[in-house]
């Protein structure tokens, strides 16, 4: 069984804080760089999905809601508006983290950043080395047992 870990460092909240974040800015200047509302408008939507994500997600980690201690995010803004829910976490509620933090919020800047070589390149190498590192270090010795990503064994 691999080690589980209770804490987060400060490298690791910051690495991942940058390079998770870090994209989705990267991904709104490209927009903004076209269309200054339609970047608008996804600086909102990312808003409004960590807030989702926050909600379906989050509230069941033990890391915010029993260390005081998030990866992703100051673990207040987890626990002052969500109380940690004890009740079985539902697939769509499992599968919030993965498909918008994984699949959409990198997906929907795409058509800008394709129109910018070196913003494409840094957006990639910001989300490949968050998603990377992840999986081979962070998801191998995570709390969330009922995490989608959860690979200890």
């Amino acid at each position: 069984m691999n080690h589980v870990h209770t804490k987060h460092s400060l490298f690791e909240k910051l690495y991942f804080r940058t390079t998770i974040l870090g994209s989705y800015f990267i991904g709104a200047y490209a927009i903004y760089q076209q269309n200054g509302w339609i970047a608008l408008a996804y600086v909102a939507f990312v808003i409004v999905s960590l807030e989702f994500v926050v909600y379906r997600f989050c509230s069941y980690c033990p890391y915010p809601c029993n260390h005081s201690n998030c990866l992703m995010m100051p673990y207040q803004m987890v626990t002052k508006y969500h109380k940690m829910d004890r009740k079985p976490q539902s697939l769509f509620d499992r599968m919030t983290f993965p498909l918008v933090m994984l699949v959409i919020l990198p997906l929907i800047p795409q058509y800008w950043l394709f129109k910018n070589t070196a913003l494409l390149l840094l957006f990639w190498c910001f989300t490949i080395a968050a998603l990377v590192s992840m999986l081979t270090f962070k998801c191998r010795h995570c709390l969330y047992k009922a995490c989608f990503l959860n690979m200890t064994k």
